[in-house]
């Protein structure tokens, strides 16, 4: 099994997580609950590669040529957006280097999510069973779409593998919208009202009705498989070499250059494991 980990999912996890809501500070550095989450991962499933998807910067997205607004949500963080912002940009330095050093293969194409890129390279390897790690709703339609993906939600405590939708979750959002993501749904439509349309079969009377423009955007922007950048990222993802390579000695210079005075002291404990097979 391979995991394949959402990257800007985990990294606001783990930050949110080192938070402290009051002062809105680090009480932890969020490097060591992104390892120790990673560990966790690493018990249950014993992947055979580690593989990481990261967003491109949001005004180089192709759905924002597309439909301006996308993604231009109100931050609606108990922080400021220039404080997580700064958080967030160091995190991901640091990380994106860590991982590299610690045989953990990444992903970043222009114009590209992270759910692109995933959606590509589970496509690309349907002969690969893969588990995809995001709480992102909209990892839902990968594995409605592929027999060899499984999910799993970190937010779910209860579930190893979420189970897979009963009602097709491009369908529902584009009637519903994504707040997440800024896109618009039907007005008085949210996702009970979605549901039900579907489960009676009142789509096309609905959309004679209220009108297919915006429903048709949000079809091009919410589902994956019309990704126009699709071919190219599955040709990009097939390029791309599995890193096998574990530089403890480079993990270490990191560790000092960033005086990551407590990643230091528990280094053993969270990164020596990542070293070997499971």
């Amino acid at each position: 099994m391979d995991i394949l980990i959402d990257g800007k999912n985990l990294t606001y996890k783990a930050i949110f997580a080192s938070l402290d809501r009051i002062t809105g500070k680090p009480k932890v550095d969020p490097l060591i609950i992104a390892l120790r989450m990673m560990i966790k991962w690493r018990r249950i499933y014993k992947p055979n590669n580690w593989l990481i998807f990261w967003d491109v910067p949001k005004s180089r997205l192709w759905r924002k040529k597309l439909y301006p607004a996308y993604k231009e949500g109100r931050d609606k963080s108990f922080i400021t957006k220039d404080t997580l912002e700064a958080i967030v940009n160091q995190f991901s330095k640091i990380f994106v280097n860590l991982c590299h050093n610690m045989k953990m293969t990444q992903y970043i194409k222009d114009e590209n999510e992270a759910d692109d890129l995933i959606y590509a390279y589970v496509d690309a390897y349907q002969d690969k069973e893969n588990l995809i790690i995001s709480s992102d709703g909209d990892m839902g339609q990968i594995i409605v779409k592929f027999k060899n993906a499984k999910l799993h939600n970190p937010n779910n405590k209860d579930l190893m593998y979420e189970s897979i939708p009963e009602y097709d979750p491009v369908t529902v959002k584009c009637l519903s919208g994504d707040t997440s993501d800024n896109i618009d749904g039907y007005r008085l439509v949210g996702e009970i009202t979605a549901k039900k349309i579907i489960r009676e079969n009142k789509l096309e009377e609905f959309l004679n009705l209220k009108g297919r423009e915006m429903f048709d955007l949000n079809k091009k922007l919410v589902d994956l498989s019309l990704n126009h950048l699709l071919e190219d990222n599955i040709k990009y993802i097939k390029s791309i070499k599995i890193n096998d390579k574990f530089d403890l000695k480079a993990i270490n210079g990191l560790i000092e250059k960033y005086n990551l005075t407590e990643l230091k002291s528990l280094s053993s404990d969270l990164i020596i494991p990542f070293k070997y097979s499971p």
